[in-house]
């Protein structure tokens, strides 16, 4: 594909999660834009104390870059712009960083002060609910949003519900970028047949952690048709509590290749998101791997579930869940898997070059 002149052949890639942590949207689209023949410098979190910075070169156009910092400030706007000025100098001097001549993709608020530097094409891909999560202020998420939608000569969003809310706090050009499934999993063989049930093998991936419906789940575990696997990283009483059920198989953090066939040996994906602004503004990822693996999913009673062609049921209690199963039986006693029409990262970053 042609690159398109409005994006720079080199950008500085700012995520809000290392690269080589849980495979999210920014490592997709990151490597999307590198195969395209964008050069990416993927910007890891800062990292305090310290002072120094690390480079790791995945290839010849995608760079991994970790910046150490004595301090980091990010309940404190000014301060933290300080640390974020600190970092620009850093990686300046590493000649890591040219704003004249290279474009800037954020994804991360905090070090919207990097957005100050006159850069030839600023991108904010906004695909959370920011000051949201446990333990941030919303305040200071506010005023570093304020400044990337001032700034930013595109903002893209994963759902509906943040694009309209950037809109609304003066973004100059919005675009809805949802999530995606990786083109290998859509492409990638599977059995042409569901294991044997009963059980309903379901399956709930990623970080479990205080956005998690937990007694939602322990109410579908109540059901004796159903056994849970369990995969990924959590916190909590709940959490653990959860991991150490006679029905749940636990599978602990696996990588994003070997996530595949556990999904492969399941009926059912779960997205088990309790009610918040956070969750209602979501797009998960994990919705589209399920579909492309041909598995039913079901969530939580959220407006978004209800309007997502992804999720075949949206489980409110247990007489839900007991209708859920009778059409999961239905569906499965055909025996073969039937694939849906997933949308890929590649679909994505054709639609993110034409913005």
């Amino acid at each position: 594909m042609e690159i398109k002149s409005s994006f720079p052949r080199r950008m500085l890639f700012v995520s809000p999660v290392p690269f080589d942590g849980l495979r999210q949207r920014h490592q997709a689209i990151s490597e999307g834009l590198a195969r395209e023949g964008i050069q990416i410098i993927f910007l890891d979190p800062i990292i305090s104390p310290g002072f120094d910075i690390e480079t790791c070169l995945i290839n010849p156009m995608f760079q991994v870059v970790r910046v150490k910092l004595p301090f980091r400030a990010t309940s404190f706007p000014f301060l933290q712009s300080i640390a974020v000025n600190l970092a620009s100098i850093i990686l300046e001097k590493k000649k890591l960083l040219k704003p004249q001549n290279d474009g800037l993709w954020i994804s991360e608020p905090s070090l919207s002060a990097i957005a100050n530097k006159k850069w030839q094409k600023i991108v904010y891909d906004r695909c959370d609910k920011h000051g949201s999560f446990p333990n941030q202020s919303k305040k200071p998420f506010e005023i570093y949003e304020n400044l990337l939608f001032k700034k930013a000569s595109i903002t893209i969003a994963s759902s509906m519900p943040l694009l309209q809310e950037a809109l609304s706090r003066g973004a100059k050009r919005g675009f809805l970028i949802p999530n995606a499934a990786d083109s290998k999993w859509i492409k990638a063989p599977s059995p042409d047949q569901f294991p044997p049930f009963p059980p309903i093998k379901a399956i709930s991936s990623g970080a479990h952690y205080e956005w998690i419906d937990w007694d939602w789940m322990f109410e579908l575990l109540e059901n004796r048709q159903i056994e849970l696997h369990l995969v990924g990283t959590g916190r909590g009483k709940a959490f653990k509590a959860l991991s150490n059920h006679p029905k749940v198989f636990f599978h602990g953090k696996v990588s994003h290749n070997n996530l595949l066939p556990i999904i492969d040996a399941c009926h059912v994906g779960l997205v088990p998101f309790a009610k918040s602004p956070l969750t209602e503004a979501v797009d998960p990822i994990k919705v589209y791997e399920y579909a492309a693996r041909g598995l039913d999913v079901w969530g939580t009673d959220l407006i978004s579930f209800h309007s997502n062609p992804f999720v075949s049921r949206v489980i409110k209690n247990g007489n839900d869940a007991s209708e859920a199963l009778d059409y999961t039986y239905k569906r499965f006693s055909r025996k073969r898997r039937i694939h849906f029409e997933v949308p890929s990262w590649e679909d994505r970053i054709r639609a993110i070059l034409e913005c």
